[in-house]
């Protein structure tokens, strides 16, 4: 997963142009592959200054991607911690698939919304479209990903809109041992999109619309009543 950043000045900056009779902003803070997007109504009163309003924003919007990655937290720390694992490692080295199904079923984290727990071979190319939840082309594409620039890969939602939706945390297992660093496989953890849904909903403030866009048409949750179709979105 990339590391979470906020940056209320740029934020700050990209509304500095927007005229003060506008009815509704939006914020952007950086989180995982996406962001926070907020909408807040200002048709009930007087807009204060742009500086302020934008400043009031930005702190607002930063304060919901932390509070969605904190939900996210754990289930990240479970998918490192199991990727630490000796006999996760070994099981790999070895290839043998019967080790990593009994090892995946054992090591599965006992945290709500856990959907489940795979153990994959660096090599992994073929997809498990009728396994529940799926293991999609879409994590096959993150984990090749990975093969080739050696990254963590980001937190991504599958299959969104369908009763399979779900969101996928991949954590790559190095090499403790004679290569160490090498790459071995992959712990694929499955989790319900519940997690950043309610995080939202527990954070978000009064008459405001947040959601989390992953991409154009993937929005992994959201909160509050909708904007106007016309609401400025950045």
């Amino acid at each position: 997963m990339k590391t979470t950043t906020t940056n209320p000045g740029g934020a700050r900056a990209r509304f500095a142009h927007l005229p003060r009779q506008l009815l509704a902003f939006a914020v952007l803070a950086v989180l995982c592959a996406a962001g926070v997007m907020l909408w807040l109504d200002r048709s009930g009163g007087e807009q204060g200054a742009n500086g302020a309003a934008n400043a009031t924003y930005a702190a607002v919007a930063e304060q919901l991607a932390a509070k969605t990655l904190a939900a996210l937290e754990p289930y990240r720390r479970a998918a490192a911690g199991i990727a630490t694992d000796e006999r996760v490692q070994d099981a790999l080295a070895a290839g043998d698939g019967g080790r990593l199904a009994a090892l995946a079923a054992a090591l599965a984290p006992a945290l709500d919304g856990t959907l489940a727990l795979r153990i994959l071979p660096a090599d992994v190319r073929d997809a498990e479209l009728a396994a529940q939840p799926p293991l999609t082309y879409a994590s096959i594409s993150l984990m090749r990903a990975a093969r080739e620039d050696g990254k963590t890969p980001r937190i991504e939602a599958h299959l969104a809109g369908t009763d399979d939706e779900h969101l996928v945390v991949i954590a790559p297992v190095a090499a403790a041992t004679e290569t160490p660093g090498a790459l071995l496989g992959f712990v694929h953890l499955s989790i319900d999109p519940e997690i950043v849904r309610a995080a939202l909903r527990d954070a978000a403030l009064a008459d405001t619309y947040a959601e989390i866009p992953q991409c154009s048409k993937v929005r992994p949750g959201s909160s509050g009543p909708a904007p106007p179709a016309d609401a400025p979105s950045f």
